[in-house]
């Protein structure tokens, strides 16, 4: 058996526990699960959303959690990727990885890193029928500048020096999901730059040789005007020390076009993000980590009982054939293309991220399929 260069990962969404920042903006005991209990049917052939056999479960419940750690590594999956948020000075939908995962022990089996949320918290839960930008912002991303120093002291001290924090060649794994905003919070590269040193400084002071930063390769970033610098993606990466590059999910090919909507063709949408994995890698010239999708429906996300229709995210059409035939081929050909490219990472979404349809855990309608279809490939 051929040693494994690159580890799999699956990102984790945390917004199914009683968060005291979600109780003061949606009211006491909120959770997303109420997004998914109220689903409907949206369109004709809709297929009702995917309940969890699990139950509506608590996922701060550490008991829950080592379920969860337990059946993640059981099919071949070596990390959780935490989707993470720092809002008004403090971390937001923490709980289940601080008090579950960490300081109760659950997740010792396995690794995991921070995926940097860092954009507005709009209110979709559930979304108007209005675009995306024109949600209600119910916790603001602050500048970069002036949260870096607050935030990074607490992932440095908090997580950095957890023994089963996911690193790679001996740097703690460091995902930004917005890039854009990241730079434009210092209003310039050379000082976005100068703040990731500083955090480098800060992981060599728990016992690491620095961070290794990942961003979204789908990303085009658009250096303001008035910055006078006129450089290329690649440029750009190298001059923030940009170790690799991945993904969050996968794109949709115009997904307001009244022809795919409201259902966007399986294997077209699998297709055309394989397809994607070299050029992303070639025009960055980075280690790719590719990403594989499970599924979408964010019907969830969106007004019961208003006409679906194509508004923008979540408004976005359904993948309806998402099964585990899809997914398996789908996470071979990433394993091939990781063993030829020496990618560090193959990331998966999702794990949980039940009311956009994009979910490894056992449902109703996919029983464990999707699991075997992960252990298939992966499991040793």
């Amino acid at each position: 058996m051929s040693h494994k260069t690159y580890k799999t990962a699956a990102y984790y969404f945390p917004n199914y526990h009683v968060d005291a920042m979600n109780e003061e903006a949606m009211g006491a005991g909120w959770t997303e699960w109420e997004l998914l209990k109220k689903s409907s049917i949206r369109y004709p052939n809709h297929k009702p959303q995917a309940f969890p056999t699990w139950g509506f479960f608590d996922e701060a419940d550490p008991a829950f959690m080592r379920r969860q750690v337990d059946e993640a590594s059981r099919i071949g999956i070596d990390a959780f990727l935490f989707d993470w948020y720092w809002f008004k000075n403090q971390p937001f939908l923490s709980r289940p990885l601080d008090e579950a995962f960490i300081q109760n022990g659950a997740g010792k089996k396995m690794e995991f890193a921070l995926m940097w949320a860092n954009m507005h918290w709009h209110d979709i839960f559930p979304a108007g029928n209005v675009s995306f930008d024109k949600q209600r912002v119910i916790f603001e991303n602050e500048p970069s500048a002036r949260i870096w120093d607050a935030m990074t002291d607490h992932i440095a001290s908090n997580y950095f020096t957890q023994p089963n924090y996911l690193c790679i060649d001996g740097r703690p794994f460091f995902f930004i999901f917005d890039l854009q905003n990241f730079i434009e919070g210092f209003e310039s590269l050379e000082k976005a730059s100068e703040a990731l040193r500083k955090f480098d400084d800060k992981a060599r002071a728990v016992g690491h040789q620095g961070v290794h930063y990942s961003f979204r390769a789908s990303q085009k970033i658009a250096l303001a005007s008035s910055w006078s610098l006129s450089l290329s993606q690649k440029e750009v990466a190298a001059r923030l020390g940009i170790s690799s590059v991945g993904d969050y999910g996968w794109e949709f090919e115009n997904p307001m076009d009244g022809n795919f909507f409201p259902e966007y063709p399986t294997e077209k949408w699998a297709d055309a993000n394989m397809a994607s994995w070299a050029s992303k890698a070639s025009e960055l010239e980075l280690p790719y980590s590719p990403c594989v999708q499970v599924g979408w429906d964010s019907t969830s996300r969106c007004v019961q009982g208003q006409d679906f229709e194509p508004i923008g995210y979540p408004w976005w059409p359904v993948v309806a054939d998402n099964g585990a035939v899809t997914l398996q081929r789908s996470l071979e050909a990433a394993k091939k293309f990781a063993e030829e490219h020496k990618s560090p990472l193959i990331t998966i979404n999702a794990w949980n991220e039940w009311t956009e349809g994009s979910v490894l855990l056992p449902c109703e309608r996919h029983g464990e399929s999707r699991f075997n279809a992960v252990k298939n490939v992966f499991a040793q």
